[in-house]
């Protein structure tokens, strides 16, 4: 589900990025009715892609726990997608080391 960069992208794209995350934000606001929404926690991992590749890697961890906690209550920790955002949660750790 989730496919996470680790070079940073060129500043040409950052800008693009930014907009990217305010649709993503749109998408969260149409979902929040149902907060255990699989289409909302997509949406929250989706965000968390976007700040992780803009080097925010605080903010992007924030949006992976959230959509993690979903995850795990709608699937159990034995399917994939949720071995996915503990991917994505341990590459963004591991990102935020280097940039110190």
């Amino acid at each position: 589900f989730f496919f996470l960069m680790i070079r940073r992208p060129p500043r040409s794209t950052q800008s693009r990025s930014s907009a990217a995350s305010d649709v993503y934000k749109r998408q969260v606001i149409q979902n929040s009715l149902n907060k255990s929404n699989l289409a909302y926690a997509l949406t929250l991992g989706n965000i968390g892609n976007v700040f992780d590749l803009l080097g925010e890697h605080k903010k992007a961890l924030e949006y992976f726990f959230r959509c993690e906690t979903i995850i795990k209550g709608t699937f159990g920790e034995s399917n994939p997608t949720y071995a996915s955002f503990l991917n994505s949660i341990a590459a963004t750790y591991y990102l935020s080391l280097i940039h110190i």
